[in-house]
């Protein structure tokens, strides 16, 4: 299972490299997509970050994320 400081080093890895390629990451446009029940713990874990955590996001005309939150989303998008 992959932990914080893995995710924390995936991004140092991309925020260094991806530069070389023209790719630019931005902390603050970024979600991080964590487990219910989970989304205190990686707050504080990524409290230097501004990523935006959440248990459930859009992705791509997709969602990533637990069914709760999916079905949440759905609902609000269809009673809208």
């Amino acid at each position: 299972m992959v932990g914080w400081q893995d995710i924390a080093a995936y991004y140092a890895a991309l925020e260094e490299n991806g530069t070389r390629y023209g790719f630019h990451p931005e902390p603050s446009r970024s979600i991080l997509v964590v487990p219910e029940g989970s989304e205190e713990q990686a707050t504080a874990f990524f409290a230097s970050q501004s990523f935006s955590v959440v248990n459930g996001a859009r992705y791509l005309g997709g969602f990533v994320g637990s069914s709760t939150s999916e079905r949440s989303w759905l609902l609000n998008h269809i009673e809208h």
